[in-house]
């Protein structure tokens, strides 16, 4: 009898058909030979049910006397919405095929998500048979194989796949409890989530530090020394922990001691330091910096990702949390490079014989890191957007096979009696792989003091008055990284070092919370809902968000629920402890603070006007403000509140098949003359580059082509 294979997704079915039985003729959503008959699923084919599953009573969500509501081993359904219709196909036809074997082969990604996925099936299915494990973390056929010849028995790791039901019913029993309270307490839709809370949180506190930045005046001291016929500045600092000093009288019997001595011996050290080329991408890294280079936003490079992998086979498994390639990468990369210089139409000098650190097949974990496909890509037919992401991959790739950067560190520290005297400057020896990417920038510097005692006579001091300035406002790029870094804001030390332990061994993830396939959705998902907003790069905190954050209990706004859930997880993975331990930590917490959460007022409107600019029609102050439907933003003209004029932009304008996303910037610059560049369909649905112009045709405003640009949209 043969036995059944069943991969997470469609891309490691049709790998693990390569490997296996070196075809890919697809039969009915299955690969066979004359052993295997491979399928595989959508991610989760199956979810937690809804609180109305179980009885009818539970649709009355603003009756709060049922709360709080829990399962416990909290049922799985299939899903209802239409739009999944081909999860719940494929779990049918995983069901028909579970009838005519008597072994399965879980081939769920080696993580929590991945043992739970099919373990769930085989459950929902109450299969009997025998049921074997094999951990794959890359696509590569010889790896494939060899996973095949080390698999194990499934019991051996169900216990992760319970570990992440139990984070799946606790993150149900969370969102569901609190968010009816917040909702009905303060007569408004509203949602609470274990990751979506902290993140709102840490933007709220963000914006309101710097509203309440008190500017603050402090001095520096730089003293200039002649050595060798340079003019070297040192930097002062103190022996104290205090970073600024308030008062610059502190610096005057230093200058006396300075002045005294005159000329000083100073020992010079030079130490090489080497730079080598930053890791593969993994989805942090691929959001953060598209959004950085290109202003993308964070949803936009995870479709762009997702179409490149779907579309165009381009690409290894997108939504990876590691930055880590296996050997086996390293020893295919002489027969991809090629193909990829072929299809970025460029050259680099490789050398093949460079080892990048990302080459360890021990820090891979479920997935490795985000790199070309072995196939041929041509650019043509992509729009702009994908292509400016899939060339980013392939340099990053192509960077691990390019020489470090190496620099000389010429440093010094002079003790003085309240502080020392400090110099250091760097020389650029080799840029290495920096010299052939552009967007990549190094300072360099001329002066070059050997190592050794150097005679430097005093010539001058310099006390510099500053001023301390405010946080900056949060962007996609630095929201993310908080989010993968979120401890750092973590009071609690025992907590901080739960959360920091949980993501030990993940490059980039410090303490975080969410993963790197969801953070884009949260983040989307609270400006959707009107907590935050958009206002050109930056992500700022709504009135409404503010007012909603400052009515959600203090313990479950910080990453801290995340640490304490983390403990209890793991003793469900380590220990075999029931799954329900953690949902039943929620419930506590839940009633707890129930009485005295989420009372207070909301604005029922988060209305707000600001000018930005003169009605093209009438003259008059064109205004922003924010629909209350829709909760996106539209740029009017003020005649528009007697009706004497009728001036009107919606933030996602449409123009025939295209929605174009108009920023205040935009708007501004619209406003004024000026075009902006957005990438259009013709009527074929190839994409191009077009400069767009506002004008009034008629009593229609219209975005109309003003011209053509080649030139990659910024």
């Amino acid at each position: 009898m043969k036995k059944l294979v069943i991969a997470e997704k469609p891309e490691l079915g049709v790998a693990i058909a390569q490997a296996l039985i070196g075809h890919t003729k697809e039969k009915h959503g299955t690969f066979e030979n004359d052993e295997y008959v491979i399928t595989w699923a959508y991610g989760h084919l199956l979810n937690l049910a809804e609180p109305e599953d179980y009885d009818e009573k539970y649709k009355n969500k603003s009756d709060i006397s049922l709360l709080p509501i829990a399962f416990p081993n909290w049922k799985k359904t299939t899903y209802k919405d239409k739009e999944k219709a081909y999860a719940t196909n494929r779990l049918h036809l995983i069901g028909k095929l579970l009838k005519n074997v008597q072994e399965v082969i879980h081939c769920g990604d080696p993580d929590e998500e991945g043992q739970l996925l099919i373990d769930e099936i085989l459950e929902h299915y109450h299969f009997k048979g025998t049921v074997k494990r094999v951990l794959i973390n890359d696509n590569l056929p010889n790896n494939i194989r060899k996973a095949f010849e080390q698999m194990e028995d499934n019991q051996k790791f169900q216990s992760m796949g319970r570990m992440a039901y139990a984070r799946q019913m606790a993150d149900k029993c969370f969102g569901i409890n609190h968010s009816r309270l917040a909702s009905y307490r303060l007569h408004k839709p509203l949602s609470i989530g274990r990751v979506q809370t902290p993140t709102l949180a840490l933007v709220v506190n963000r914006d309101i530090a710097i509203k309440n930045h008190q500017k603050q005046t402090y001095f520096t001291l730089e003293v200039e020394f002649q050595i060798q016929n340079q003019a070297l500045c040192f930097s002062y600092k103190q022996n104290k922990e205090e970073t600024k000093i308030l008062n610059k009288d502190v610096f005057l019997p230093i200058l006396e001691e300075i002045q005294k001595q005159n000329v000083f011996q100073f020992d010079f050290k030079v130490e090489e330091k080497i730079l080598t080329p930053p890791l593969p991408y993994n989805a942090t890294e691929l959001q953060a910096d598209m959004n950085g280079r290109y202003g993308y936003s964070l949803s936009e490079t995870m479709k762009i990702t997702q179409e490149l992998r779907e579309k165009y086979k381009a690409i290894t498994y997108n939504r990876s949390d590691c930055q880590y390639l296996k050997m086996e990468h390293f020893k295919n990369a002489k027969s991809l490079l090629p193909l990829v210089f072929k299809n970025i139409s460029t050259n680099f000098p490789v050398d093949y014989t460079i080892q990048s650190k990302c080459f360890n097949d021990e820090k891979v974990s479920a997935h490795h890191g985000i790199v070309p496909q072995a196939i041929p890509i041509h650019l043509a037919t992509m729009s702009e957007k994908q292509k400016n992401v899939y060339i980013a991959i392939c340099e990053r790739y192509i960077m691990q096979f390019l020489p470090p950067l190496r620099k000389k560190i010429h440093s010094c520290q002079y003790p003085l009696k309240q502080g020392v005297l400090s110099y250091e400057d760097s020389v650029v020896l080799d840029k290495g792989f920096i010299a052939y990417f552009d967007y990549l920038k190094i300072k360099e510097n001329n002066q070059n003091l050997p190592q050794g005692t150097h005679k430097g006579v005093f010539k001058q001091y310099f006390i510099n008055e500053k001023q301390t300035k405010p946080l900056q406002a949060y962007t996609p790029k630095t929201l993310i990284k908080d989010m993968s870094s979120i401890s750092k804001y973590v009071t609690n030390d025992a907590l901080k070092k739960v959360l920091k332990d949980k993501d030990k061994g993940k490059v980039g993830e410090h303490g975080s919370i969410g993963t790197v396939a969801t953070r884009a959705i949260v983040v989307d998902n609270l400006i959707k809902k009107g907590f935050l907003e958009m206002d050109g790069k930056k992500i700022l905190s709504t009135k409404l968000g503010q007012e909603f954050c400052s009515l959600i209990p203090e313990e479950i706004k910080s990453a801290e629920t995340t640490a304490k859930w983390w403990m209890l997880l793991q003793e469900v993975k380590d220990n075999n402890k029931n799954p329900n331990i953690v949902m039943e930590s929620v419930v506590k917490q839940f009633q707890e603070t129930k009485d005295n959460s989420y009372k207070g007022t909301l604005s029922h409107t988060q209305t707000f006007s600001r000018e930005i600019g003169c009605c093209l029609k009438c003259g008059k102050n064109v205004l922003k403000t924010k629909s209350k439907k829709t909760l996106k933003n539209v740029y009017y003209c003020e005649g528009f509140r007697d009706k004497t004029c009728d001036f009107v932009l919606n933030e996602d304008f449409k123009r025939f098949n295209d929605t174009i996303h108009l920023t205040e910037a935009k708007v501004i610059k619209l406003l004024n003359g000026g075009t902006i560049s957005e990438e259009l369909t013709n009527k074929d649905g190839k994409a191009y580059q077009a400069l767009l112009k506002l004008e009034i045709d008629g009593k229609y405003v219209q975005l109309k082509i003003a011209g053509f640009s080649r030139k990659k949209k910024q």
